[in-house]
């Protein structure tokens, strides 16, 4: 339901996600962009990253990759930028979790982002003013990592992903180039490449500060391996810190060329939406 008109092109909503043990609606906050025009319109989900610090969880807003949602309407997309459960003063329970770092459970922390990933996109995807057979995921870090996993599952009407630096377990103990047992996440990568029909897109940077260049392509490289759609590309270095390509600005000359090329080539025979 939307509540308010920010600005010409951006809205801001609560979508419903289903109900907490008490029985009370989820209302998960959101940025809401939406082209000129009556629509219907192709409709790409974009999901946010993970704070390792608890505080830093609770002071989220919904996301404002402006950058992004910006190229997304110009190409006629209906822009949803979610702030999931757990995230926010109000977010309630933090269920994204990987467990330890010796032991994390990289799959199911990665499915648990899948879940409000995909009720979002099966909300709006039922709105008249969305074309349901034309559904992007695109995340940033954890919300890359779990459209992946949200893929992983086939879901109705997703076309595509574009994972931008995704992954869990990076900077681990606050060091940078340090991760949670690395090899658990390539395994993770595989697992969720086993069962995944969709095309996705990967784009990393050489001097990401959570998951390294080698990581990363060996990533890429067990999801193919077994049975997963990715187009890699592993970026030269951009600013400090090349895991913040996404959300700034500037690194949107290094990333869209790629991404306008994946989605000619993926979405209905070519043709820009």
């Amino acid at each position: 339901m939307s509540v308010e008109r920010e600005r010409a092109d951006e809205q801001a909503w609560f979508v419903p996600v289903g109900k907490d043990a008490e029985g009370v609606d989820i209302l998960l906050p959101a940025r809401v962009f939406v082209p000129p025009g009556p629509g219907p319109f192709p409709l790409a989900v974009v999901s946010h990253g993970s704070p390792a610090n608890a505080a830093a969880r609770k002071t989220m807003a919904p996301p404002e990759y402006r950058a992004g949602a910006d190229w997304l309407v110009s190409r006629g997309f209906m822009v949803v930028m979610p702030l999931r459960r757990g995230y926010g003063p109000r977010g309630g329970a933090w269920a994204e979790t990987y467990g330890p770092c010796s032991q994390p459970d990289f799959v199911g922390g990665g499915l648990a982002t899948a879940d409000d990933i995909q009720a979002v996109t099966r909300y709006f995807a039922d709105l008249p003013t969305v074309q349901a057979d034309r559904i992007l995921l695109v995340g940033q870090s954890a919300g890359g990592w779990g459209s992946l996993a949200a893929a992983s599952r086939s879901p109705a009407g997703v076309r595509a992903v574009i994972n931008f630096a995704g992954g869990r377990g990076g900077y681990a103990g606050g060091r940078p180039n340090q991760s949670c047992a690395p090899e658990k996440l390539i395994d993770a990568a595989a697992t969720f490449g086993r069962t995944s029909k969709i095309p996705t897109l990967w784009i990393y940077t050489k001097n990401d500060r959570f998951f390294d260049g080698s990581l990363t392509t060996r990533m890429a490289e067990a999801y193919r391996a077994a049975g997963g759609d990715a187009e890699f590309h592993l970026l030269d270095s951009f600013g400090e810190d090349g895991h913040r390509l996404f959300p700034t600005a500037e690194g949107r000359a290094f990333w869209q060329p790629h991404t306008d090329r994946f989605l000619d080539r993926v979405l209905t025979m070519g043709a820009k939406p």
